[in-house]
């Protein structure tokens, strides 16, 4: 894959959750009285977790912000998986969990170097001159000689 595609495949995904996320966390500030009872236990945090959703997602799609961004979203999508799995099981943890494997995916496409050694261990340059072994003796060595 080109360097050209590759980087722009990644903007796509990274966008798409970027998207994603800031429409989610708006909505939650338009949440009707009557649909709040449906968040259960989180009904009184939906304003300030919106706000913390909507403001990573925005970090995330500033260019200059994207590294904060990127781990901001991936906290926060790391805690809706665990508010999901405690609350109401496995299978609704799916949609964060998807999420996060988009934009982990979009931005090591986007950005190769960002994991740098984590993914590519470097190999040792070679040198061309031979390894030759010297052998010391110590004080206590040269006695037993």
């Amino acid at each position: 894959m080109s360097p050209r595609i590759r980087r722009t495949v990644g903007l796509v995904l990274i966008w798409l959750v970027g998207l994603g996320l800031a429409a989610a966390g708006v909505m939650k500030f338009f949440v009707p009285g009557g649909e709040s009872s449906q968040a259960g236990a989180f009904a009184d945090l939906l304003i300030p977790l919106g706000i913390v959703e909507a403001g990573s997602a925005i970090l995330l799609l500033i260019p200059l912000t994207h590294r904060l961004g990127l781990l901001l979203c991936t906290a926060f999508l790391g805690g809706a998986m665990a508010a999901s799995i405690a609350t109401s099981g496995l299978a609704e943890a799916i949609p964060s969990a998807v999420m996060q494997a988009m934009l982990w995916t979009g931005a090591t496409l986007r950005t190769p170097d960002l994991l740098g050694p984590l993914l590519v261990r470097p190999v040792p340059p070679k040198s061309d001159a031979p390894t030759t072994t010297t052998t010391t003796t110590t004080p206590a060595d040269a006695e037993t000689l």
